[in-house]
């Protein structure tokens, strides 16, 4: 049995709660599931990327769209992983773990529990937004009716679990270290809060991904980034006629009769301090003040949590062993593929190019709808990496495969067909992948394509390797890493 055999092993028998620290160290192409997923992530096809990396013994890989790391987490090559994102969160997030892994650090107990006495604060996403609207304060019958519906999980009686408001607290928190120029520098406390709030909050943003926009101060002209995602909300659809507070109610009543009536008083209240300030449009709203049966409510099942809360601490010391050897920049492709070309190695590079897809919106690469006209962002991009190309390096692009029809009537597989021709590749449709909005409303499956020049990754190949790779996705987060309640954002159950 293969190292990769074993930890595969290891995950159906625990789920998603993962121990492969010892598989992983053993064999050295054994992929590992990212820390900071985004958008658009790849942890799909870590399967094929493993398997195309072995084949060609790739040493090298250079990745300008390189967003959560997945494509150099999944190939793990032993010389360089040259990564690039336009999000400059991202390459300076993973600079942290690179130098200072015991500064990303943190406990889900400490991070989202409230203490009794306490009042939240809360403020709207837009640093520039001044209000702040302060909630009740956190009393002990509140605590204790929470204590007595989920069990507590290991917290003290004074302190009770409320993931939407301490989400708001770190967001507010975190934007205004975003809005201050004093973060740009990396060596700076202010940085170094910035990337552990990152950690913290991207798994409870809905969709389990880290995602931002961009704001510009008008008095300054200054653009920076913001945190605009909300927290998870309630998982399950209430019936007709009823909303999703109604549900919560009536559920938590069982368990706890009338003391549920200490969650309505609360959330009335809080609701009418945020009315105040905020008007009919508050930062959080009534359904998000209950949450206290975690099993229900899209937090993570109650039995993947250990009783002791100093158990759970995200450890990144692994990941920052295994991206020792990484390079990171931030900035357009277009520059860091210039330079690609100047030292890229074909006989041992890969080159990945993961961009915003074909049709996509996606306003931290200032990208809008492209539909692949001539001198637009996609069209550019294919004409730049014919460089590339040219010289040889065996380049795996990715992109739509969705059979729906652009603007003017050509549908996205014809003209990414002809986007990948223009760069060298070759059309390879890949299997559909499940499509996740923002706000995890759009669950339909689209297509999904590669673009590739390597000469024995035909469609057959290429539908064998994805098919018969299936459910090898699974989450392979090392020992170190721990904390496994949040990975069910991902659908990480073996398949």
């Amino acid at each position: 049995m293969t190292a990769f055999d074993e930890a595969w092993d290891i995950a159906k028998r625990q789920g998603n709660r993962i121990r492969a620290e010892r598989a992983i160290e053993e064999d050295e192409f054994a992929p590992v599931k990212t820390p900071l997923p985004v958008s658009g992530n790849k942890g799909n096809l870590a399967g094929l990327l493993r398997n195309v990396g072995n084949r060609l013994r790739t040493q090298e890989v250079y990745d300008p769209f390189m967003g959560g790391g997945q494509v150099g987490f999944a190939i793990r090559p032993d010389r360089l992983y040259a990564g690039n994102d336009l999000n400059y969160l991202i390459p300076r997030f993973f600079k942290r773990m690179q130098q200072e892994p015991d500064a990303l650090r943190w406990n889900m107990l400490d991070a989202y529990s409230l203490p009794v006495g306490s009042r939240p604060t809360i403020k709207k996403p837009d640093p520039l937004d001044t209000r702040v609207a302060e909630l009740p304060e956190i009393t002990q019958p509140f605590a204790d009716a929470w204590h007595e519906a989920t069990g507590g999980y290991g917290l003290p009686e004074d302190r009770m679990l409320n993931i939407p408001i301490a989400y708001r607290m770190m967001q507010a928190r975190l934007n205004e270290i975003l809005a201050n120029p004093e973060s740009d520098r990396q060596d700076s406390d202010l940085a170094r809060e910035r990337d552990r709030l990152i950690a913290m909050m991207f798994p409870q943003q809905i969709g389990g991904h880290f995602r931002v926009g961009e704001r510009t101060d008008p008095e300054t002209g200054r653009k920076f980034l913001v945190q605009n995602i909300g927290p998870r909300g309630p998982s399950p659809k209430p019936p007709e006629g009823m909303t999703k507070r109604g549900l919560q109610r009536r559920l938590v009543e069982k368990i706890i009769g009338d003391k549920v009536g200490v969650f309505d008083e609360y959330a009335d209240a809080a609701n009418l301090a945020m009315a105040g300030v905020f008007g009919g449009a508050p930062p959080i709203k009534a359904d998000q003040f209950f949450y206290p049966d975690l099993k229900v409510y899209g937090l993570g099942a109650a039995d993947r949590f250990d009783r002791d809360p100093s158990d759970e601490d995200y450890n990144y010391d692994v990941y920052s062993r295994i991206i020792a050897p990484w390079v990171l920049d931030e900035g357009e492709a277009d520059p860091f593929m210039d330079t690609i070309a100047e030292v890229a190695d074909p006989d041992i590079g890969l080159g990945t190019i993961d961009p915003p897809y074909l049709g996509d919106e996606v306003g931290e690469h200032r990208v809008g709808r492209d539909w692949g006209e001539e001198g637009g962002f996609k069209h550019n991009l294919m004409s730049n990496l014919r460089g590339l190309t040219d010289q040889g390096l065996p380049v795996m692009a990715f992109d739509t495969g969705d059979s729906g029809k652009s603007p003017s009537g050509e549908t996205k597989r014809d003209i990414m067909r002809r986007l990948y021709g223009l760069g060298g590749l070759d059309y390879r449709q890949l299997l559909d992948r499940k499509n996740l909005g923002v706000a995890q409303k759009d669950t339909s499956y689209v297509g999904e394509s590669m673009g590739t020049n390597i000469p024995w990754l035909t469609q057959d190949a290429v539908s064998r390797l994805v098919g018969d790779l299936k459910g090898t996705d699974m989450a392979l987060y090392p020992e170190g890493y721990r904390g496994s309640w949040r990975h069910n954002a991902f659908g990480t159950s073996p398949t």
